[in-house]
């Protein structure tokens, strides 16, 4: 080659190398692991403020006064709602707060009865493994180990995956921080600091938001260690509010201080547990988040921060609650991520994302009011549960003795009245319950006393109504049977009327939901489902009976639509989105509606009906599973589960739902065998005397059913058995001395 020509050669090739090097070299450390860049410092992109703590209530902020002034400032313009932590047990520790957010679904982390405290020696510094990063949190193992049994199977070091995965530049400053930003390994990538004063909160933090996109704020542990509050463990509520507020004003000092507009800065301030170290019910957090320029200016990015209100703050909601003003601790994680810019289909566990909800009150103090009479109204809730039950407990007790054993009632007429006016009241229990929740019941002196009297008194009236209406002889019917079909009828008026309002009545109640156990907000809780399934099973087995014998075709066409509407009000995924019931009902109705049909039951033709009603719950489920995960509901979200490596434990969860109280709690177990040994008795003293109707096995089928499907399955049995018990002796009175009666 002549010279010239290899002269421009390696100019040539000197000029590639040049161009091409320096990308090649740029891709090459980016998938080399712990070798990527953690400083970003363009002022446009998308950052997050995640300030957390335990222990803090809106009702400590709020009664605060001027030691809360910061807080309730910053609240005022901001989105807000009570957070409801739960970690699957009775007991919560600090420690289960951060590992919520670094995982992203419910977990606990105890030694024994004892709380990990969460301190800066949880990290050891190693400077030498690079690879995994230069902090690690020292007791990690032990950690891995508490949690590798959990029902919600947590995997840990998922919020770290996920901001890697999205190229998120992180910052923790405290060891929560830490622990939430911690991989699976327990290391700690992302750059950790522990300021000692409150200049040095102002300074990491300016430094913090400036290179990076998500900072962690521990302002329980900075409290203690930078401000010379008292340790939280130690601490009484108002000091745990102060070191709040003082961290607060610190973090926002940092902020301005910072080279980085704060309109571009989303806040969340959040209490991720509470201080329930000892077996207790729980209480709703704090949580409040915004862009915002607390100098006068909101902003507006993110999920969480758009509103129409005059101060431009809002109440915060979420697709796990559906309901204004309450979101989950698991929800963070999810939210945070949105909005960095994680796609909707990649979110951190079983958390959703948070918004703000349409209208609601236009001013703070009545976004406040709304969150404490939520408050309220789950704490009354949770304690009224026991009371009520065990009323309802023996009332049920009496009613059974009453109809079955005692001979002297049995033989008068007067007696036979009073007792199934006793079992009229019984049966109209649920629709009574649910009426009195929508009183306000948990605003008096003595929620429990006022709810039982209120209970109570709808009952009473009820049945009064019904026994007026029955005495008529409606529709030329004999006054049992048309009692039967009204209080069937009221209940499942009355639960169906709920769920389509989004469950307001159930939710907090003693036969429905407790928000404090963060099992389900919306749709057909699984109490709810126990009564509506006997309802529509004894309307399609009494009224359809007599439908198909007037008029024939058209009667059972008119059964079938009923079933339809039954089936659609408990599956459907925007009205019950309930997938165990689905299953225990459609087979049930197919029973119910060929025994009205005239049809003869085989074996054979019942197992077509489950099967059917497998196949169509599980397509209802896959449509809903394939919508964006933002709209998509309990019913798509557990059936989405089924294909997915969280097969396993989904189901196992369930089981332990059902019958794992048999095992952890002896006295519970006994308790279910000998009412379980009672019913059996009652049962088979009655058939001697009454030949029940070919129909009545679909309830059978489906209270059997339903409790092996749901995690509540005790429970089912138990509310089925009673309300069907208590139509029984409506309709038969009590056990009468003389041959079998067979009637419909």
């Amino acid at each position: 080659m002549r010279p010239v020509a290899l002269r421009r050669a390696l100019l040539l090739l000197g000029t590639l190398l040049c161009l091409f090097l320096p990308a090649a070299t740029g891709a090459i450390a980016a998938q080399s692991p712990g070798t990527t860049d953690s400083s970003v410092t363009d002022p446009e992109l998308p950052r997050h403020l995640l300030i957390g703590t335990h222990g803090v209530t809106w009702d400590d902020v709020l009664t605060a006064g001027n030691d809360a002034g910061i807080l309730r400032q910053f609240a005022t313009n901001a989105t807000i709602a009570q957070a409801i932590a739960t970690t699957g047990t009775d007991r919560r520790c600090a420690m289960d707060g951060w590992l919520t957010l670094n995982t992203g679904t419910r977990i606990t982390d105890r030694v024994g009865d004892v709380c990990r405290p969460v301190a800066v020696d949880l990290l050891s510094h190693n400077p030498v493994d690079v690879s995994h990063g230069a902090n690690r949190i020292e007791v990690w193992p032990e950690i891995v180990q508490q949690t590798a049994g959990q029902s919600y199977r947590p995997l840990l070091g998922l919020f770290a995956e996920r901001l890697d995965a999205l190229g998120v530049a992180a910052a923790a400053i405290g060891p929560g921080a830490a622990v939430a930003l911690a991989d699976a390994d327990g290391a700690v990538s992302s750059p950790v600091t522990m300021p000692t004063s409150a200049h040095d909160i102002e300074s990491t933090v300016a430094h913090a938001v400036t290179n990076s996109q998500l900072v962690v704020v521990d302002a329980a542990s900075l409290g203690t260690r930078a401000l010379g509050s008292a340790p939280p463990a130690q601490s009484t509520t108002p000091e745990q509010v102060r070191g709040l507020d003082a961290v607060l004003e610190r973090v926002i000092a940092g902020l301005y201080a910072s080279s980085i507009d704060v309109n571009h800065v989303s806040i969340t301030v959040v209490s991720l547990t509470d201080d329930g170290a000892h077996d207790a019910a729980g209480t709703m957090q704090f949580f409040a988040s915004t862009t915002v320029d607390l100098h006068g200016s909101a902003g507006d990015h993110g999920p969480a921060a758009s509103g129409d209100s005059a101060d431009g703050g809002g109440l915060a909601r979420s697709s796990a609650t559906r309901q204004d003003g309450l979101v989950l601790t698991t929800d963070i994680a999810a939210t945070v991520l949105a909005q960095l810019g994680a796609p909707a289909d990649q979110a951190a566990g079983i958390g959703t994302v948070i918004s703000r909800a349409a209208g609601g009150p236009a001013t703070a103090d009545g976004r406040f009011d709304v969150l404490r009479d939520s408050a309220q109204r789950a704490a009354a809730g949770s304690a009224a549960q026991v009371p009520v039950l065990v009323v309802l407990g023996c009332y049920v007790l009496l009613v059974a003795i009453a109809a079955t054993w005692v001979r002297r009632w049995r033989q008068s007429s007067r007696a036979r009245f009073v007792v199934q006016c006793a079992a009229l009241g019984l049966a109209c229990a649920p629709a009574s319950v649910l009426l009195a929740s929508g009183t306000g019941w948990w605003r008096t002196s003595s929620p429990a006393a006022a709810l039982i009297a209120f209970s109570t008194l709808f009952a009473a009236a009820l049945t009064i109504v019904i026994r007026l209406i029955a005495r008529q002889r409606t529709w030329g019917l004999p006054r049992r049977p048309v009692a039967v079909i009204l209080v069937s009828a009221t209940t499942w008026l009355m639960i169906t009327v709920d769920v389509v309002r989004g469950a307001v009545w159930s939710s907090g109640s003693p036969l429905g939901t407790q928000p404090l156990q963060a099992g389900r907000f919306y749709g057909m809780n699984n109490t709810a489902f126990s009564f509506f399934a006997v309802a529509t099973l004894v309307l399609v087995g009494v009224v359809g009976t007599l439908l198909v014998k007037r008029f024939r075709g058209r009667g059972l066409a008119g059964v079938v639509v009923f079933s339809a509407v039954a089936v659609a009000i408990d599956v459907a995924p925007g009205i019950g989105a309930d997938f165990g019931g689905g299953l225990a009902l459609v087979p049930g109705l197919v029973i119910a509606v060929l025994a009205v049909a005239g049809v003869k039951l085989t074996w054979r033709r019942v197992a077509v009906g489950v099967l059917g009603a497998a196949v169509l719950v599980l397509a209802v489920g896959a449509v809903d599973a394939l919508r964006p995960v933002t709209v998509r509901t309990h019913l798509g979200t557990f059936v989405g589960d089924l294909w997915s490596e969280q097969t396993v434990v989904t189901v196992q969860r369930k089981f332990n739902g059902a019958f794992g109280v048999l095992i952890e709690q002896p006295l519970v177990g006994l308790a279910v065998i000998v009412a379980a040994v009672g019913a059996a008795a009652i049962v088979w003293l009655w058939h001697g005397f009454i030949r029940l109707p070919v129909w009545s096995w679909a309830v059978v089928v489906t209270c059997v059913a339903g409790s092996l499907l749901n995690d509540s399955g005790l429970a089912i049995a138990a509310w089925m058995a009673m309300f069907s018990g208590a139509l029984v002796v409506v309709r038969y009175g009590t056990r009468p001395a003389v041959v079998r009666q067979s009637v419909a």
